[in-house]
């Protein structure tokens, strides 16, 4: 019989010293270039403006996947409970004003999860990028169901599978 389990995700390291500071300044002129860029994009051809569609919905993706890890980051800290927010996707609700609230409930959700130490092959995916949030929310959500019907079951096994849906 062969094992068709995904391979569990390598631990989240720690980045180097003064590596925060650093993405928070990519992050502020990511920022800064994207309200400027609306007039730009008349000045690309098709082939330009299908990488730019499909590079920004990737970063999109990807974004998503780190603002759940910092929320899961806050809620270990502390920082959700400091706040006035009465939880989690609260808390990312005032912190990202404007947001799409279908969103802000999917990030702070998972981000509770990924804060849960049940739960590290949920951040490591998401850290790894080999699974987005919206299957995280799946697999957080259907896992335990499966697992009622066959508890014999490795759950963190079934998360990866679920999670290797993206």
């Amino acid at each position: 019989m062969v094992d068709m389990a995904p391979p569990t995700p390598p631990p989240i390291v720690p980045a180097a010293p003064g590596e925060g500071a650093r993405f928070l300044d990519i992050i502020g002129d990511f920022e800064a270039a994207l309200a400027s860029s609306p007039g730009a994009l008349f000045q690309l051809d098709e082939v330009q403006l299908g990488k730019v569609v499909g590079s920004l919905l990737a970063i999109v993706g990807r974004a998503e996947s780190v603002a759940a890890l910092a929320t899961a980051d806050a809620l270990t800290r502390g920082t959700v409970a400091n706040s006035t927010a009465t939880g989690a996707p609260g808390w990312v609700a005032s912190v990202a004003a404007g947001v799409d609230p279908v969103v802000v409930r999917r990030v702070g959700s998972v981000g509770v999860e990924c804060a849960h130490p049940r739960n590290p092959v949920v951040a490591q995916s998401l850290a790894g990028g080999s699974a987005s949030v919206a299957a995280a929310a799946v697999a957080l959500r259907e896992v335990p169901r499966v697992l009622k019907q066959i508890p014999s079951a490795d759950r963190d096994q079934m998360l990866l599978t679920y999670v290797s849906l993206t």
